[in-house]
């Protein structure tokens, strides 16, 4: 099938909704974008409630544009078609080449040294993850993650065979998802094969440990919870300073920071002063 070239991407999200209206198709849809029933039931509802029309699809769609960036949504939504089996509607309005990985662009990449950190995720969590990446790569920590979802295929997962054996140290982003999902387990698995230090963070509101075969993998391990009941905006930092320094005290155990001390912020005098007048 040839492919047919949309620029706008909201236009996109319209001519996969009308192509996508029958309760199977919603249901298989959903669950690859990573909603629950109740979610996927109202989509549903409201395509019946309007003759079978496209609106509750659309609705869907938009709803979970909403919790991606302009730099995540076209892969994110390509890999979710081929995921839940419409590789047709993937190849015809999403084959534009797009970037599969975030890779650190920091100065340190120019000596090829890989990245520090490999970030395990499940991706209806990414722009928590991002935020993450964001502040541990400005702390010298040069993290690896993918932007896709799981299930990319051999290339992809050869990428995270790759990212996950480069790496000093492995971060498990705990959720419900996280700890249910078979290619997060997966790698998890590898990881501990490979004698990877993992530290476990919670983001979200999820027991420890976590239910299911990663609970034999990571229940003994230390974990830091940065989830609070704090409302955030998602992709930008949502945890307390005290646990984010509590992190990079694990990773410095594992790996060193890529900031020089002559990169390292400076005390103002005000700061100064204050330092002297308490010692």
């Amino acid at each position: 099938m040839s492919s047919v070239v949309i620029n706008d991407f909201d236009d996109i999200l319209k001519v996969i909704a009308k192509a996508l209206f029958t309760n199977s198709d919603i249901d298989d849809l959903g669950k690859a974008l990573g909603f629950e029933d109740a979610d996927i039931g109202r989509a549903n509802d409201e395509n019946t409630r309007q003759g079978g029309n496209y609106m509750g699809t659309y609705g869907l769609l938009k709803k979970w544009r909403r919790r991606q960036t302009s730099l995540t949504e076209k892969a994110a939504l390509r890999s979710a078609l081929v995921h839940a089996g419409f590789h047709d509607l993937a190849s015809k309005y999403l084959s534009t080449p797009i970037t599969e990985l975030i890779m650190p662009q920091t100065p340190s990449d120019e000596s090829g040294k890989p990245p520090k950190v490999f970030l395990s995720y499940q991706w209806d969590h990414q722009l928590e993850v991002i935020a993450i990446k964001k502040h541990l790569e400005m702390a010298g920590f040069p993290c690896w993650m993918d932007i896709g979802q799981m299930g990319g295929g051999d290339k992809l997962f050869a990428k995270i065979d790759d990212g996950i054996r480069s790496s000093k140290v492995v971060l498990c982003m705990v959720t419900e998802k996280y700890s249910n999902s078979e290619n997060c387990n997966k790698e998890v698995n590898l990881a501990n094969l490979l004698k990877k230090p993992i530290i476990p963070v919670l983001i979200d509101n999820t027991q420890w440990p976590p239910k299911g075969a990663m609970s034999m993998l990571i229940g003994e391990l230390l974990y830091i919870r940065f989830f609070n009941k704090k409302e955030y905006v998602r992709g930008e930092k949502f945890w307390e300073d005290a646990k984010f320094s509590e992190l990079l005290g694990q990773i410095s155990y594992h790996a060193e920071s890529m900031v020089t001390d002559e990169q390292q912020p400076r005390p103002t005098p005000a700061a100064s002063m204050e330092q002297g007048a308490s010692s």
